[in-house]
């Protein structure tokens, strides 16, 4: 797991104080040697359909990946273009895809649309016994899928064996759980999971912390999360699902006189906490027969956010949702596939908030609030969002097939409608090439902050992008495949906030932006005892606004991306392997000077540079991982090693304006003399052991 740095989160009052508070704990754990780890990547790959009770063969060897926490969702970090950021807001921090900024991505679980899929920590909320699948679509994606304008995360979770009871247990320095699965008759089947972390149970608040100056730690990190699946086999060719999932995160710490954050904001003294939460639950009808399909979702899901600090200063915001959707599939004639899908969604949202606020996006460097005054907003108010689409798929040749979709969504808040096309063609130039081309028009609804009334503008359209993909791959022999993309993206009415257009009510739609750029991808699967695959992407991406008409890098611009994977099988039990990752740096906005506060002449509040004009030194690591199973008449058990970061890199994540002046760097390039930086940095050299048996 990842390290999560604030460098970033500083965004909005709330915002920024729950970024630093994740910030500074996590540096204080650091020093106690029991941090958590930089997510490292691995590879997503396709393959033919497999029971619906059982894991993908490939997606559970991504488990024993070098550097990846025993979490298959971690696979998509190896994907060219995709690298994890810094942290988009105090949730934590989730994918960069191919130019798009975090928040543009859109999960779904089980066919739902889902806001939580990592804990703040950056690990995913699932158990990794109980994933079938997930896909990662970066670009050009169906029609089924919206409010997305970046890439697609789709975690689809396998069925329940009906299987005698069995159990199964694992703990490590990071986290613990326990999992149950058994059948019910001939026709009804179950499995439940529990997971929560350790970190908590290793070490003493008291303990951590002690030498950062105005900090202490109240809370140490707790995060947790279940599933629960039980499944009646209805008829031979329907089933009836009912589904729980739930996940939460909680931290706390106080901040006194001589902390970064009280040095810039005497108002940011204090206890402060962060509490995040999701519960779900869901039934699910699936029919097939004669080549049709139709699935029924009826879902309802909470998420809870409450994040308290300094001086009465809270956000609290619930969100009640309501979800049904339909799917159905069915053949036209001989050479159409027909699909169709509706949706309706009812959001319920309760906002509590108290706090120095300024309007600030993950473009603006900075969003200081000793100057702000308190802003009040207590408010209840629903959103009802629905979409269609349609996908007609054409084999018009044996060799060559046509996907023509529509998607229209539209909601009663912004109630702009829009009518959006996808197209993707493939063509199978020989038994082993394969082409494919693909393109689409794609929305999504601003952040709750920016549109809502009185903390942001209720005048806002949905953020537009397109994309178009081309690409080609072919397979060789002895699970030798490689496969290369060609990808551009343009994004329009981008948010910015009033910082960026001083006629704006709070924030507009007043940027733009575009990313291209070209990935490869090579990958050998499990012979003769071994599998592997390296990935390369080449790309830029920028934005402009269109108020000054300047265009700068975006902040996550890496020109350069590589990772390399190899694990081996070492006669019936052993496992070992390695990966190493390299990128580019990303994009930094340097402080250029300090001048005092208009309201409070004793802080120092920085002067800026140009947006984005520095690049953080080059990024690169090594892990290793060594894994031995033991099968038995009753089960197994397995115990494992993970070296992380191999020889102690210690790679820069950020670097901090420090008014405390504690722990001062030379003056990074772009800064000024006199203005004092500290350095957020990677543990570096980190073991870690695990224990894991079935039953």
């Amino acid at each position: 797991m990842r390290v999560v740095r604030a460098k970033r989160w500083m965004k909005s009052s709330p915002a920024l104080f729950c970024g630093l508070l994740i910030s500074s704990v996590l540096q204080a754990e650091e020093s106690q040697k029991t941090s958590d780890k930089t997510i490292e990547e691995i590879e997503v790959i396709s393959e033919a359909k497999e029971p619906d009770t059982e894991m993908r063969v490939k997606t559970e060897r991504l488990l024993g990946v070098a550097g990846a926490a025993n979490d298959p969702l971690q696979a998509i970090y190896a994907l060219p273009g995709v690298v994890l950021s810094s942290g988009d807001g105090p949730g934590g921090a989730e994918p960069v895809i191919r130019g798009s900024a975090p928040h543009d991505n859109a999960y779904y679980i089980d066919l739902i649309p889902a806001t939580y899929l990592f804990h703040i920590f950056g690990n995913s909320i699932f158990n990794k016994y109980l994933i079938k699948s997930f896909d990662l679509h970066p670009a050009a994606f169906s029609g089924e899928y919206s409010n997305a304008t970046g890439g697609i995360i789709d975690v689809t979770l396998r069925d329940p064996r009906n299987q005698a009871f069995t159990t199964n247990l694992h703990t490590s320095i990071l986290t613990a759980g326990v999992m149950v699965e058994s059948g019910i008759g001939e026709d009804h089947a179950f499995y439940a999971s529990y997971r929560r972390s350790m970190m908590d149970q290793f070490l003493e608040e008291g303990d951590v912390g002690n030498d950062e100056p105005g900090f202490s730690v109240d809370q140490l990190p707790i995060s947790d999360d279940y599933q629960l699946k039980y499944q009646w086999a209805v008829s031979d060719n329907s089933t009836l699902s009912f589904v729980a999932a739930g996940a939460s995160d909680l931290l706390g710490a106080t901040f006194d006189e001589g902390s970064n954050l009280v040095e810039r904001d005497p108002d940011f003294a204090g206890p402060a906490e962060i509490k995040k939460r999701f519960d779900s639950q869901g039934l699910i009808w699936q029919w097939g027969g004669e080549g049709k399909s139709l699935t029924t979702v009826f879902s309802h899901i909470t998420d809870k956010e409450a994040f308290t600090y300094g001086a009465d200063q809270y956000e609290n915001t619930t969100a009640d949702r309501l979800i049904n959707r339909v799917f159905y599939e069915q053949p036209l004639a001989d050479a159409h596939r027909l699909r169709l899908g509706l949706s309706v969604e009812n959001i319920n949202y309760d906002l509590d908030f108290n706090a120095k606020y300024v309007p600030c996006t993950s473009d603006d460097p900075d969003c200081s609030t000793v100057d702000a005054e308190y802003l009040r907003v207590d408010d209840t108010f629903t959103i009802l969002a629905y979409e269609l689409f349609a996908e007609d798929q054409w084999f018009f040749t044996d060799d060559a097939t046509l996907k023509l979709g529509l998607n229209f969504s539209n909601d009663d808040y912004l109630n702009e409608g829009r009518i959006e096309p996808r197209l993707r063609f493939e063509y199978q130039i020989s038994d082993d090439f394969l082409t494919y081309a693909a393109v689409g028009q794609y929305s999504q609804l601003p952040k709750l902050r920016e549109m809502v009334d009185v903390l942001g503008n209720t005048e806002l359209t949905t953020i537009k992008s397109n994309h178009s993909v081309w690409g080609i791959g072919r397979t060789f022999g002895n699970g030798w495949r490689w496969n290369t993309d060609v990808y551009y993206k343009t994004m329009q009415d981008i948010v910015i906030s009033a910082e960026q257009d001083p006629n704006a009510n709070n924030f507009a739609n007043g940027a733009e932006g575009k990313a291209y750029g070209i990935e490869f991808l090579l990958n050998k699967a499990l012979t003769e005892r071994w599998y592997g695959w390296a990935s390369l992407s080449l790309s830029t991406t920028d934005r402009t606004n269109k108020v000054t008409n300047t265009t700068v890098q975006f902040e996550y611009d890496k020109p350069v991306l590589f990772n390399l994977v190899l694990n081996r099988l070492l006669g019936e039990k052993w496992m070992i392997g390695i990966k190493w990752n390299y990128q580019s740096g990303s994009m930094y906005t340097p402080i250029v000077n300090l001048e005092p506060s208009a309201t409070n002449p004793d802080v120092l509040e920085p002067v800026y540079g140009s947006p984005y004009s520095e690049r953080y030194p080059d990024y690169h690591r090594l892990d290793f991982r060594a894994e031995y199973t033991s099968p038995k008449h009753w089960g197994y058990w397995k115990f494992y090693v993970d070296i992380l970061d191999v020889y102690n890199r210690k790679n820069v994540q950020g670097y901090d304006y420090s008014p405390n002046r504690e722990d001062l760097v030379k003056t990074p390039k772009g800064f000024g003399k006199d203005v004092p930086v500290s350095e957020n940095r990677d543990l570096g050299l980190f073991p870690s052991i695990g224990f894991e048996i079935q039953f």
